[in-house]
């Protein structure tokens, strides 16, 4: 329910924006590549709700990441138009973007004519607020892989037949490739049980889909540089 609210509080900051063609930092996010001449493979009721994993990876479907506009966009994760668009305005204590949008909200009840951000000024700060977002959630998600790749590693050493890491849920992600150096085919796979990618290596290629669900070991977990889950189809 709270975040519900919080939904409809950003949709009626980015509508009172539109309205009154005030710069704002609109959060847009676009249709994911692969969907568009799709439409009812990927309808959510034939599912239950969510769309399998192997359906996306097998129609390669990409997302688009989020970003920030000045003009009202469409945010269609959310399924907002985007003829009113979609402000963050309900964490101003935690993110400072949305003590901006206060600021800017406030000095237009004030004067519609004259906000204290001009749209120059606007543009400025959101293309660094984006570069910044960026930044952070890639060390986030670097640190978190890290760590869950740390706690692995640590399980493996400690109690290598813990059944969590044995007949996992692996779905192939990208085409296999040649390791030179270890001389075996590697394909990477999306793990959900761990809620990791993995490193699927076999002794010679096979001819996988995208998408095709498969039954993996975890083997080794190998820190050097990026943190991979090292894996091998179970027997």
């Amino acid at each position: 329910m709270v975040a519900e609210m919080m939904i409809l509080a950003g949709q009626a900051a980015g509508r009172f924006c539109a309205e009154r063609h005030l710069p704002a930092l609109f959060r847009s996010a676009p249709q994911p590549i692969g969907l568009a001449d799709r439409p009812k493979e990927f309808d959510p009721k034939l599912y239950g709700g969510d769309i399998p994993i192997e359906i996306a990876l097998r129609n390669e479907v990409a997302g688009i990441p989020a970003h920030y506009s000045t003009n009202p966009s469409e945010h269609w994760m959310m399924g907002i138009a985007a003829d009113g668009g979609y402000v963050r305005v309900t964490s101003p204590l935690r993110r400072f973007s949305d003590m901006v949008m206060h600021w800017q909200i406030k000095s237009a009840l004030l004067n519609v004519q004259k906000p204290d951000i001009s749209k120059q000024e606007m543009e400025e700060y959101a293309r660094r607020l984006y570069e910044q977002e960026r930044m952070i959630n890639a060390i986030d998600k670097s640190r978190n892989n890290y760590w869950a790749s740390v706690f692995i590693q640590r399980r493996l050493r400690h109690d290598p037949d813990d059944p969590v890491l044995h007949g996992c849920d692996a779905y192939v992600s990208t085409r296999p490739e040649l390791d030179t150096y270890a001389r075996e085919y590697v394909t990477q796979v999306v793990l959900p049980g761990l809620g990791l990618r993995g490193w699927l290596s076999t002794a010679k290629t096979l001819e996988w889909e995208l998408g095709t669900k498969l039954k993996a070991d975890v083997v080794d977990v190998t820190m050097v540089g990026k943190a991979k889950i090292r894996l091998r189809l179970s027997e």
